[in-house]
């Protein structure tokens, strides 16, 4: 009787183990489910447009898309154009760029430096031959003038405004005014990334405005290559 009364203790002793070790196994799996699955960004819808300084109403859409900007320094554009979607990826603290070609299906990585964050001149247009500047023509950049700061929804952006002059010789000039707004990434030693823009060259106004902006929460796959693409 006694070998029988200590065989059930024992038993309930196992019992009372097992049960008390299943009690505290979902707590591993509560960690599990509490891996971030969403990132908080700055969805910022934008339009660009290309016009005329003399005729304003003739207007043409050139491209429109998305930004999503995350707090740690990473953003990504999704580029609508005619001829199809172009993405760009890109870490601006770690210095690297994926660009997603979705007619292709190639994503190509790489780094991008700071500088090249700034669209390209449209002054540029002038060079000739193989690139250079025209035989004996000057050029002359503005001190950048100050804007300020303007906040359009959740995102503040800060302004300058650069005029750029291009003398050749004959007399003619050409002259470019640029003016920029930039969102500043929390790195101060990072340049900041360019979300609003207004070029004029001539007779050409490029314009790039946002129509909306807003704190929305995305999947951490937004800043991932998506399955099915080739890397290169």
């Amino acid at each position: 009787m006694k070998t029988e009364v200590l065989l059930k203790g024992t038993l309930a002793a196992v019992a009372l183990s097992a049960t008390s070790t299943v009690f505290h196994q979902p707590v591993g799996r509560t960690l599990l489910a509490q891996a971030p699955q969403s990132v908080t960004v700055i969805r910022a819808e934008y339009v660009q447009t290309r016009s005329s300084r003399t005729n304003g109403a003739s207007v043409s859409d050139v491209e429109d898309g998305v930004y999503f900007l995350a707090a740690d320094g990473r953003y990504r554009i999704d580029r609508h154009r005619t001829e199809g979607q172009r993405t760009e990826i890109v870490d601006v603290i770690r210095n690297r760029q994926v660009v997603l070609d979705f007619v292709s299906r190639v994503a190509t990585v790489g780094s991008r430096g700071p500088l090249l964050t700034t669209p390209s001149v449209p002054g540029a247009a002038l060079k000739t031959g193989r690139g250079g500047p025209p035989p004996g023509a000057t050029f002359d950049v503005s001190i950048p003038a100050r804007l300020g700061a303007k906040q359009i929804g959740e995102l503040t952006l800060y302004g300058t405004r650069t005029t750029f002059r291009i003398s050749v010789p004959g007399g003619q000039t050409t002259t470019s005014v640029n003016e920029i707004w930039d969102y500043h990434v929390s790195d101060p030693g990072v340049f900041p990334i360019i979300i609003e823009y207004r070029f004029e060259t001539g007779d050409d106004v490029t314009e790039r405005r946002l129509t909306s902006a807003m704190r929305a929460e995305v999947p951490v796959s937004t800043f991932d290559v998506p399955d099915g693409f080739t890397i290169k």
